[in-house]
């Protein structure tokens, strides 16, 4: 009689088949468990499934050991081929002074007193022209000490206000102020407060923070295509809700280009903007200015009509020779 042997699998399979034709199933495709069963080794051979598992474990852990110590004798070659060629370092160039911008700043106006001509729109907060006045300037920076004269008139010429500017090499500001017509001096004069219902004060014209001293230049930054200093400066006593201003000053031509003030909470107060500049007898001057207060949300703007240095041709006199840079678009 010959002795039948049987593996443990295989005597699952007939089992398997024996409860199929009991049930009237039956496998559909004989030996298929028995191929799917040789396809996996660790039904018949256990022990070599284990340790076939454990030899590729081995092999992977080898690989990624081989590639970690590749990695550290490539970067231990880049770091020695750096130490050899030593690479100078890019020098970063040093920004000047804050002092120093703004005194080229004040250096820049016209060597002669400079009168201008020019008009302020008042905005509503939808930026309609709700007033339009007249306003009269001559700027003599040069003087000893510095004067600045203004005078606002209604649309019919009729004076509504005038001012005085000195500014002595020591000490603050002295402003004289008269109101109405007849002129009434202003007692203490107020040079802070807005011009005849406009977002201009008295202050602004006189451009203020260009006097501030202990000014520090924080940074650079692009305005109308033109690379600015950021110059900032605390503001003395008595500059009223003021704490401080921020300015960007053209770093080609040293114009200032943006001034904004901020109260002791780091609000923004204001902005004075420089639409556009207008070159006369190579002296750069303000063409458009406007001033943008933010508690109101209100604007107005200053349009200059005329500009002309002490002693020169009136404009309807002679050939404009002007430049507009940058031209700024009337709103």
């Amino acid at each position: 009689m010959r002795a039948r042997f049987s593996s443990p699998a295989s005597e699952r399979t007939a089992a398997d088949g024996r409860r199929g034709r009991a049930s009237g199933r039956g496998d559909p495709v004989p030996g298929r468990w028995i191929s799917k069963a040789w396809k996996s080794g660790r039904h018949f051979f256990p022990r070599l499934g284990k340790l076939s598992a454990a030899f590729f474990q081995t092999l992977e852990n080898a690989r990624r050991v081989a590639a970690l110590l590749l990695a550290l004798a490539l970067a231990a070659s880049v770091r020695a081929q750096r130490d050899d060629l030593a690479w100078p370092e890019t020098e970063r160039e040093e920004l000047p002074a804050g002092d120093e911008v703004l005194r080229r700043v004040r250096e820049s106006v016209p060597q002669a007193p400079l009168f201008v001509r020019a008009q302020l729109l008042a905005r509503d907060r939808r930026g309609e022209v709700e007033r339009t006045l007249n306003v009269g300037l001559r700027l003599d920076w040069r003087a000893d000490p510095p004067r600045a004269d203004f005078v606002v008139m209604d649309a019919f010429g009729a004076p509504l206000a005038q001012a005085t500017l000195r500014r002595p090499a020591e000490g603050a500001p002295e402003w004289t102020i008269a109101l109405g017509d007849p002129p009434v001096v202003q007692e203490p004069p107020r040079p802070e407060e807005p011009i005849a219902g406009t977002q201009f004060a008295w202050s602004d014209l006189g451009l203020d923070p260009l006097w501030w001293p202990n000014a520090k230049t924080t940074g650079t930054e692009m305005k109308k295509s033109r690379l600015c200093y950021v110059v900032e400066v605390a503001a003395p006593p008595g500059a009223g809700r003021v704490a401080r201003a921020r300015m960007l000053v053209d770093s080609g031509v040293y114009a200032l280009l943006e001034a904004e003030t901020f109260d002791a909470y780091g609000r923004r107060r204001r902005r004075l903007e420089v639409k556009s500049l207008k070159k006369v007898n190579d002296v750069w001057t303000l063409q458009d200015l406007e001033i943008r207060d933010f508690e109101s949300g209100r604007r107005t703007t200053l349009r200059v009509l005329e500009s002309r240095l002490e002693g020169a041709i009136p404009a309807e006199e002679a050939p404009s020779e002007t430049e507009i840079v940058p031209a700024a678009p009337a709103p």
